[in-house]
């Protein structure tokens, strides 16, 4: 009997057969953008041997700007990152139920063996739902993809992060800067040539929640000068 991964992924590579351009890889719906990009729809899979946690989100990812976010920072962070359940009211195919799910093999094997999981039905998703989910999932994916990322071109994509949404969680101010996604917006924009960008998010006019990862700002602005002068060149 294949493994509860094994099906999973099967059933998504056939899903993705309905959707052109797309292909399910690497645990994730996949499709190319533009030069050297690609977006990305996930469900966030966490298998152990009997379940798989689900939370999708979608994301991009500018192979450019993450191989320059790697030579300064060390660490090549996605482009942009943007779990379904962080838009306030946003409400497409996909149960919000199904947000934070964990998907079996059988609801009603497991309610037979773990009666206290029966009140958190909603909670769980059969593996016989499974085609039906992943569907609405990659539907309500490329729905925020084209509502939050202008696509037209490169620099469109990369001057228009971060994704203008209205956020759920109160620690997302301002939404799509926190951390990480802070740091790969500044090296995006520092790509298409706008470093105004960064010396916004740097400075105390931009005020986050959490804390800004100061360090990796540090590193930015110590390469700020050579990173000018490199734009300028290939401007020329």
């Amino acid at each position: 009997m294949a493994t509860l991964k094994e099906t999973v992924v099967a059933i998504c590579t056939e899903v993705a057969k309905d959707f052109p351009g797309w292909e399910f890889k690497g645990k994730e719906f996949r499709k190319s953008i533009l030069k050297q990009c690609d977006v990305v729809i996930s469900g966030g899979f966490y298998f152990d041997s009997v379940s798989s946690f689900l939370k999708p989100s979608v994301q991009v990812h500018h192979k450019p700007s993450m191989r320059l976010c790697k030579k300064i920072i060390g660490h090549a962070y996605g482009t942009s990152y943007l779990i379904f359940d962080a838009v306030e009211g946003f409400s497409g195919n996909f149960k919000s139920t199904c947000y934070n799910g964990t998907i079996v093999r059988s609801k009603e094997k497991l309610f037979r063996a773990v009666p206290d999981a029966r009140p958190r039905a909603d909670r769980y998703i059969d593996i016989k739902e499974m085609p039906l989910v992943m569907r609405a999932m990659v539907i309500d994916g490329i729905t925020l993809l084209d509502r939050y990322y202008d696509q037209a071109s490169e620099v469109s994509l990369l001057r228009g992060l971060p994704p203008k949404y209205k956020p759920h969680f109160k620690h997302d101010d301002p939404p799509g800067l926190n951390g990480t996604a802070g740091i790969s917006a500044c090296i995006a924009h520092i790509y298409a040539g706008d470093f105004d960008f960064f010396d916004w998010y740097r400075s105390d006019a931009c005020k986050t929640v959490a804390p800004k990862k100061e360090a990796d700002l540090a590193k930015i602005a110590l390469m700020l000068p050579e990173l000018k002068q490199m734009f300028q060149k290939a401007s020329n």
